[in-house]
């Protein structure tokens, strides 16, 4: 009998700790940390047969992690108007550099400003041909020297099509893009060949496709005699502009840009042709459209598109740099008011690039007197404006020319667009 009761206290003992150690391994299977649970299921060679749920989070846990590691891209982008040399510019230059042109004096201040940006662009209104004299208005053409001083400001492209393009002709064309590369630059709105309506350029991860086109020639349309010669020069067509977005919308770009040469000489106002091009350009696909040519400022709109989006348009940014003073001008000074547009863009991750903020920053063109000559140089007015002590710095001529282009460009950015 007590035999028989130990055989049984034993058989029990054993399914006793049977139990126990199944109920133990069970506990240590639901407190598995994420790492541990992760690396249990690549040990099992068969798991894509028995366990395809498992397969589904592993996948899952993969794409939430390499969506964490994409972060929210930014960049910040300034636009510019008219760069005009004419001949007291180029004058000055040539005795600044001691007879090698130097065109940094003019372009100081816009240097200080732009270098907190990441992309810069404006619009190249003159030609670069070493066959022919330097030259100011009527047919410009410049010392490529010029293109130092403009890559030193920290500008990144330039737009070539305007009504100078062809100042010296085709050959002219083809040379200032030679010069325009030579300097490191980029550029949009001619080509030395076959049509090139665009430029992509990725800015901080960020696909900008960057347009530009020209509403005139100056009456040099003739000397586009061949096919060839014709697509060198973007010239503004509304099927051509909205056949050019849509192929570059296809082109996995995040932002569009377009600079269109057009408008009244001037004129503080966009004619109704351009406020209907401007609206469909952003129909069409633009996000931004930056005008120039009538060498004034003229008002900004935010435009909001029949799919919802919203359009940024400037119709014009007036002169950037040139010698046209208002007292050759009657008294008009607009024309040596300006202004450099600041645009802040984010993208964030699986949603489309967005204009975050943007603002205007007014220039004007001072002239004073040195040994060197007459010095056109371009000042962006925020600097001054929000700093009492760099204002101090400035003769009160200056300071004065600052204030007043501050008040007149915000009268008439304000305009609404009727």
């Amino acid at each position: 009998m007590k035999k028989k009761l130990r055989i049984f206290s034993l058989i029990f003992l054993i399914i006793t700790s049977l139990v126990a150690c199944n109920t133990g391994e069970s506990s240590k299977s639901d407190t598995l940390n994420k790492k541990d649970f992760e690396r249990r299921i690549k040990k099992d060679d068969v798991r894509n047969k028995r366990y395809p749920e498992i397969d589904a989070y592993i996948e899952k846990n993969k794409k939430e992690k390499e969506e964490e590691k994409e972060e929210t891209k930014t960049a910040s982008l300034l636009f510019g108007g008219d760069i005009i040399p004419h001949m007291p510019i180029n004058d000055y230059a040539l005795n600044y550099g001691e007879g090698d042109y130097d065109y940094s004096r003019s372009f100081e201040d816009i240097k200080g400003f732009a270098e907190d940006f990441d992309f810069f662009m404006l619009n190249n209104e003159f030609s670069v041909n070493g066959d022919y004299e330097v030259s100011g208005y009527p047919l410009f053409n410049c010392n490529e020297n010029i293109y130092k001083a403009i890559k030193d400001s920290g500008v990144d492209l330039l737009t070539t099509a305007n009504n100078h393009c062809l100042d010296t002709g085709v050959e002219g064309l083809t040379s200032t893009i030679e010069a325009i590369k030579k300097h490191g630059l980029d550029y949009v709105g001619t080509s030395e060949s076959s049509y090139r309506p665009y430029v992509i350029k990725e800015v901080n991860g960020i696909r900008i496709g960057i347009l530009s086109y020209t509403e005139i020639l100056n009456g040099n349309d003739y000397l586009l005699d061949t096919k060839e010669k014709y697509n060198m020069v973007n010239t503004l067509s509304p099927h051509q502009v909205k056949t050019d977005i849509e192929k570059l919308k296809k082109k996995n770009v995040d932002l569009i840009v377009v600079y269109p040469h057009w408008g009244e000489e001037y004129s503080s106002y966009p004619r109704e042709d351009q406020i209907e091009l401007a609206h469909d350009m952003v129909d069409w696909g633009a996000d931004i459209v930056i005008g120039n040519h009538p060498h004034v400022i003229q008002p900004q709109e935010v435009y909001k598109g029949k799919d919802g989006r919203s359009g940024l348009i400037y119709y014009s940014l007036g002169n950037l740099l040139s010698n046209q003073k208002a007292i050759a001008f009657e008294g008009d000074y607009r024309v040596e008011q300006g202004l450099l547009v600041e645009c802040n863009i984010e993208k964030k991750p699986g949603d489309k690039a967005k204009i975050k903020s943007f603002k205007s920053h007014t220039t004007i063109v001072d002239r004073s007197f040195d040994e060197y000559g007459y010095l056109d140089k371009t000042y962006v007015a925020t600097r001054y404006l929000d700093d009492d002590d760099l204002m101090a710095t400035l003769d009160y001529g200056t300071q004065d020319l600052i204030r007043l282009g501050y008040d007149m460009n915000l009268e008439t950015l304000y305009r609404e667009i009727e």
